[in-house]
C-alpha cells in the first residue's frame, strides 16, 4: 500500500490561536522551589539547634519549623523485585535503583550487583524497640546501600534487622553540602549487636557470631540522624546474609496543599462538572446535577476509547492514555492535551524510562489524578489467573518549570492485585487526591474485595476501609471543594464513609457526547466567553460576564473563527484582553459625541436554537466605569433563523459630560430568551450565547463628517485592505491613511478625496496597502477639514507573518508513516488536513509550531485507502 502525498500550504493566519499562546499566561506553581528556598532557612537553625543538643541532651522527637514527619511505609508499598511474576517487566535496573514518595519529598534508594532483594514482606517480625512496623524490605548479600533524598530531611529514623553471624553494619550521611552527619545508633534492650562509634560520623554495628530468629529483635540496631540528610549510605560486610530494612520516618520541609482545587471553583449560576471518558475515544463535560453530557475534545488514534484521564486546572492541561490497543503489553505512552491551544502531544513515550515497570495491561488503566503539580498514575498488576501476587501500584510523576517535562517518577502507594492463588484483590477504577488523602475506588470481580480506601500520603497508613459489598466503586471525578463523584452510567456523590448518594443518569445529545459507561473522570471547569473591558466593569470576580459554548447562538458571521473562549476574564485597558478576532458582532463602532446626546451601533446576530434569543447592550455614557442598568436598551427579540440578522443598538437621547479624548465602554450580550437576562444583568452567567465589550472614542470635534465604520483587514496574508463609511462631507476634502509599525511613530502612506456631500448621503472608501509590513502593524485614518482642523480614527490592528519558509513530506509515496517537515519563522498553531482527491476530509490534526524546524509525523497512514492524498497546511 502506498499513499501519494501532495502538498498545499494555505497562508490563512490563525490570529485567534497566536493571540491565546502569546498572551495566555498560566499559574506557575512554587512548590519545586519553595523547599529549596526553607532549606536554607532550615540548614542554619538546625545548625544551632545541634549545638545547644550537645549541652543540653534535648530530644529531636519534634520536627522544626517548616517541616513535618512523614513516613516511608513498606506495609504499602512495593519493592520492585526480578523474578516471579515480574521477571520480564522489572528490570535489573529499575530494582537496583528505586524511587520512592516520603511526603512531599522523594528518596531513591540503590545497592550494588552484589546485594540481591526479595522485596518487602513480614518475615522478620521482631520489630520490638525498634523505628518500624509491619512489612520491612529483606535484602542479602554485601555492598553499600544508598538513600538519597531530593531536598535535605532532618531526624532521619530507620532500623536494620537481623544483624547477626558476624554480619557488619556501618552508617554514614552527608548534607547537601557532602559535609558529613553524626550518627546515633542504639539496640533494644538485651541487643547482641555491639555497637560502636554511635555519635561520630561513622557508626558501626557488629553482629554476635550466632544466627538469631526472625521472631527476635536482639539482632537489630536503630539509626537516627539529626540532619539536615540528603544521603545516607548504609555499608555491609563481614559475613554476608539476610537483613531486612524498616520503614522511614523523617521530618520533611512543606506539606500536602488544602484547597487545591480552589481555583476551578465554578462561577456564580454556573452548573460544578467533571469530564468523563466513555465508550467512545472522547472527553465529555458532565454536568453533576443534571448528567448532561457534551463532547469537548476527541483523540481519533484511540482504537476504542481514552483511559486514565486527570486535569491539571492550573495548566490547562488534560493528561491520559489511549485505550484497548491490540497488544497493551506494549501500550507505555501518557499523552496530554493542551485545552489552550487544543492541541495533543506525548507526554512521555514510554513511562519505563521513569523508572515505572508496566506489566500485561501496559498503561491502559483507569487509575489517574492530578494534585499539587504532580501526575499521579496508576499502573495495573493484575495477572491471567489471578495468580501473580503482584502489587497495583500509584506513581508521582514530576515536571520541571517551566519546561512542563515529565522528569522524574516515584512509587506512592502500592496493594496486592490478587492473593497469589487466584483471588482478585483489587482491580483498578479510579482514585482521587486532594488535601493529602488518597481516595481509591476499588472494584473487583471478587465482591468481598470491592472497597473504597482512604490513604494518607502524609504517613503511608490507610485511614479507613470501607468495604461496599453489592456496590461496585467506578471512576472518580473530584470538583473545586473536594467533592469526589462516583462516575460509570450514572453519576453520584461519593460520601466518604463507602456510600454514595443518589446517582443521576448520564446522557448525551450525540452518539459523541456520551456512550454507554464512563471509563474514567476527572474535575473540570470549562473554558468561557468573558468580557473583556476593564475590570470595574465585573466588579465581583466569581461572577463577571460569561457564557458557555453554543455553536448555534453567537454575534458575529463565522462562530468557528468569532466565538473566544478562556479559562478565566483577560481583562485590558481597550478591552482586546481575550483578543480582537472575537469583537466583530458590531458592524461599525464610531466615535461618541456627547453633544449629540446619542449613539449607534450595529449587531451582526446568528440564532438558530430553534426558539427566541435575547440581546442586550449597555453603553457607560456616564463613564462611571459600571455598566448600570438604566444604561442598558430594552431587551431585542432575536427569533431563530438560519441567516445572520442585523439589529441596530440605539441610544436617542442620552446625557453625557464625558471629555473629548477620553474613553468609555459598550457591552454586548446574547443569550436564549428563557434564561430570561435583564437590564441587570451586565454581569454575571449564561449557559449559552456570547458577550462582546468594546472601547468607544469620545471626540466632541466639530468636524462635518463622521466616520461610520473602519475596518482593516489582510487577504492572502500580505495586503491589507482598509475600508470606511462617513455620513455628511461638507466641508471635508479627503482623508490621509497612515501605518505605524508600533503604534507610536505614524507615517502617512496614502491619500483618498472625499466624494463630496452637503446631505446626509453615505459614502464607502476602500484603500489597499500593497506594501504592508510583516508582523503586527497599526493603521488610523486622518480626517482632513477645509479650515485645518483634523481628526483622527480609532485604530486598527493588522498581523502578517512569514509563516514559513520550507515545507515538505518524507518519505512520498508514503505506506504506513511519514514525516511532514515545517520550516517556521514564529510561533503559531498549524492545522494538518488531509483530503483525498474529491477534496473531502479524512484526517485532521493541530500542532504548535515553534521558531525554526519541526517534524511532524503523521502516522497510522495504512489505515487511509490506496490513492492520492492532498496534505493541507493551514496556519
Amino acid at each position: 500500500m502506498h499513499l501519494n502525498l501532495k502538498l498545499v500550504l494555505e497562508s490563512t493566519l490563525c490570529k485567534y490561536c497566536l493571540l491565546l499562546y502569546f498572551s495566555v499566561t498560566k499559574s506557575v506553581s512554587m512548590k519545586k522551589v519553595l523547599p529549596k528556598v526553607c532549606l536554607l532557612f532550615i540548614s542554619k537553625l538546625q545548625l544551632i539547634l545541634f549545638f545547644i543538643a550537645l549541652n543540653s541532651h534535648i530530644s529531636y522527637s519534634q520536627c522544626i519549623a517548616g517541616s513535618n514527619t512523614a513516613n516511608l511505609n513498606w506495609d504499602n508499598l512495593d519493592y520492585l523485585i526480578t523474578t516471579g511474576s515480574y521477571s520480564g517487566y522489572v528490570t535489573t535496573a529499575m530494582s537496583r535503583t528505586q524511587a520512592f514518595a516520603i511526603g512531599v519529598n522523594r528518596v531513591q534508594i540503590v545497592y550494588p550487583s552484589t546485594i540481591t532483594t526479595t522485596g518487602e514482606n513480614t518475615t522478620h517480625t521482631g520489630e520490638a524497640g525498634s523505628f518500624g512496623t509491619g512489612a520491612d524490605v529483606q535484602y542479602s548479600g554485601n555492598g553499600n546501600i544508598t538513600f538519597t533524598f531530593d531536598d535535605e530531611v532532618n531526624n532521619l529514623q530507620f532500623s536494620m534487622y537481623d544483624i547477626d553471624v558476624n554480619q557488619r553494619v556501618n552508617i554514614t550521611a552527608v548534607n547537601a553540602l557532602a559535609a558529613p552527619l553524626l550518627i546515633t545508633m542504639t539496640k533494644p534492650a538485651g541487643g547482641v549487636v555491639t555497637i560502636t562509634g554511635s555519635g561520630t560520623i561513622n557508626a558501626q554495628g557488629q553482629g554476635a557470631g550466632g544466627g538469631t530468629a526472625t521472631t527476635s529483635n536482639l539482632a537489630t540496631v536503630n539509626v537516627t540522624v539529626a540532619g539536615p540528610v540528603k544521603t545516607v549510605t548504609i555499608a555491609m560486610s563481614g559475613t554476608a546474609g539476610d537483613f531486612w530494612l524498616s520503614d522511614l520516618t523523617a521530618c520533611v520541609v512543606g506539606t500536602f496543599p488544602v484547597n487545591y482545587f480552589i481555583a476551578s471553583q465554578p462561577f456564580t449560576g454556573q452548573p460544578t462538572y467533571v469530564i468523563g471518558t466513555s465508550d467512545t475515544n472522547t472527553v465529555s463535560l458532565i454536568n453533576t446535577a443534571t448528567g448532561q453530557a457534551k463532547m469537548i475534545f476527541q483523540d481519533a488514534t484511540s482504537p476504542r476509547y481514552i483511559n486514565g484521564i486527570s486535569f491539571d486546572h492550573l495548566q490547562y492541561y488534560l493528561y491520559y492514555v489511549i485505550d484497548f490497543t491490540s497488544n497493551p503489553a506494549i501500550n507505555k505512552t501518557i499523552k496530554r492535551y493542551n485545552f489552550d491551544t487544543e492541541v495533543m502531544s506525548v507526554l512521555v513515550a514510554d513511562v519505563n524510562t521513569l523508572g515505572i515497570p508496566t506489566f500485561s495491561r501496559g498503561v491502559e488503566s483507569a487509575g489517574c489524578a492530578f494534585y499539587d503539580n504532580d501526575l499521579y498514575f496508576g499502573v495495573e498488576g493484575n495477572i491471567t489467573g489471578n495468580n501473580g501476587g503482584r502489587e497495583t501500584i500509584i506513581w508521582r510523576i514530576e515536571f520541571d518549570v517551566p519546561g512542563g517535562n515529565a522528569i522524574k517518577a516515584c512509587q506512592v502507594y502500592a496493594t496486592p492485585s490478587d492473593n497469589g492463588a487466584g483471588t482478585v484483590q483489587h482491580d483498578w477504577n479510579d482514585f482521587t487526591i486532594a488535601d493529602g488523602l488518597l481516595v481509591d475506588f476499588a472494584g473487583s470481580p471478587n465482591v468481598a474485595s470491592r472497597r473504597f480506601t482512604h490513604y494518607n500520603l502524609q504517613t503511608q497508613t490507610i485511614v479507613n476501609n470501607y468495604f461496599t459489598g453489592g456496590l461496585t466503586p467506578r471512576q472518580a471525578g473530584i470538583t473545586w471543594n473536594n467533592t469526589r463523584y462516583w462516575v460509570y452510567d450514572n453519576i453520584a456523590v461519593y460520601n466518604m464513609n463507602g456510600t454514595i448518594g443518589a446517582q443521576t443518569p448520564i446522557f448525551g445529545a450525540t452518539v459523541l457526547d456520551w456512550v454507554g459507561f464512563c471509563g474514567d473522570a476527572t474535575g473540570f471547569r470549562p473554558k468561557s466567553d468573558f468580557g473583556d473591558a476593564p475590570a470595574s466593569y465585573d466588579p465581583v470576580a466569581l461572577s463577571p460576564a460569561l457564557h458557555e459554548k453554543d455553536t448555534t447562538l453567537f454575534m458575529g458571521q463565522v462562530f468557528a473563527t468569532d466565538w473566544d473562549q478562556e479559562f478565566n476574564k483577560l481583562t485590558s485597558a481597550d478591552a482586546t484582553g481575550d483578543g480582537n478576532d472575537d469583537n466583530d458582532g458590531l458592524t461599525f463602532l464610531s466615535v461618541f459625541d456627547p453633544s449629540s446626546n446619542q449613539y449607534l451601533a450595529t449587531a451582526q446576530v446568528y440564532n438558530h436554537t430553534g426558539a427566541n434569543a435575547r440581546l442586550i447592550a449597555w453603553f457607560d455614557y456616564n463613564g462611571n466605569g459600571v455598566f448600570d442598568a438604566s444604561e442598558a436598551l430594552a431587551p431585542i427579540t432575536i427569533p431563530s433563523s438560519t441567516s445572520v440578522q442585523s439589529v441596530n443598538l440605539f441610544w436617542p437621547s442620552i446625557s453625557s459630560s464625558l471629555l473629548s479624548g477620553t474613553y468609555t465602554f459598550l457591552r454586548v450580550r446574547l443569550t436564549s430568551a428563557a434564561n430570561g437576562m435583564t437590564a441587570s444583568n451586565a454581569t454575571g452567567y449564561f449557559n449559552n450565547g456570547e458577550v462582546e465589550d468594546y472601547r468607544v472614542a469620545i471626540d466632541d470635534f466639530p468636524l462635518s463628517v463622521r466616520l461610520l465604520t473602519f475596518e482593516a483587514t489582510v487577504a492572502d496574508n500580505s495586503t491589507v485592505n482598509l475600508s470606511w463609511t462617513t455620513l455628511g462631507e461638507a466641508n471635508t476634502p479627503g482623508y490621509d491613511i497612515e501605518r505605524s509599525s508600533d503604534g507610536i511613530n505614524w507615517a502617512s502612506i496614502g491619500y483618498v478625496s472625499a466624494k463630496g456631500s452637503t446631505g446626509n448621503e453615505t459614502h464607502n472608501y476602500v484603500f489597499n496597502d500593497l506594501q504592508a509590513l510583516k508582523g503586527k502593524s497599526f493603521y488610523r485614518l486622518k480626517l482632513i477639514n477645509a479650515n485645518g482642523t483634523t481628526k483622527y480614527s480609532e485604530v486598527r490592528t493588522v498581523n502578517i507573518y512569514n509563516i514559513t519558509e520550507q515545507v515538505s513530506i518524507m518519505p512520498n509515496p508514503a505506506k504506513n508513516n511519514a514525516s511532514l517537515y515545517i520550516n517556521s519563522s514564529t510561533n503559531v498553531l498549524a492545522e494538518i488536513i488531509i483530503m483525498d482527491m474529491l477534496g473531502r476530509e479524512v484526517r485532521m490534526e493541530k500542532f504548535s509550531l515553534l521558531p525554526g524546524g519541526n517534524n511532524l509525523a503523521l502516522s497510522n497512514l495504512d489505515k487511509l485507502n490506496d490513492g492520492t492524498y492532498v496534505v493541507q497546511v493551514r496556519m
